[in-house]
């Protein structure tokens, strides 16, 4: 079980609906305010009965004027990650690691979120 793509098509999943996303890297020319669904981190969480991963991910959020427009679309992304499911998987988002938000040297607000997830193979 590497369930570690699956998390940034899940991650995309929740947040596209209400939000610019993009996987890796924004586009050129990407319209404000938008999220970047960044690195991942994996390490192994199995048990003698269970596959299992625990994950970091980083997520950015960019906003070209407002470091409070920043700080909102933060507690957007992690309210829109709180009720993740996976199908054949348990899924614990176990907590918020940091949180930050910074002004860029091109002016833009950067806003950056680093969560952790916990996957184990069985029923959710």
């Amino acid at each position: 079980m590497s369930a570690i793509a699956d998390t940034q098509i899940l991650l995309y999943a929740a947040l596209s609906p209400n939000m610019n996303v993009y996987v890796d890297e924004a586009s050129e020319g990407a319209v404000s305010p938008y999220v970047v669904i960044g690195n991942t981190t994996m390490t192994n969480d199995s048990t003698k009965n269970r596959s299992g991963e625990d994950f970091t991910v980083t997520i950015h959020v960019w906003h070209e004027t407002s470091g409070y427009g920043a700080k909102q679309l933060l507690a957007e992304v992690k309210q829109a990650l709180s009720s993740l499911t996976m199908d054949g998987f348990n899924l614990w988002l176990s907590n918020v690691e940091y949180m930050d938000v910074l002004t860029d040297p091109s002016g833009w607000k950067h806003g950056i979120l680093r969560i952790r997830m916990r996957i184990q193979e069985g029923v959710n």
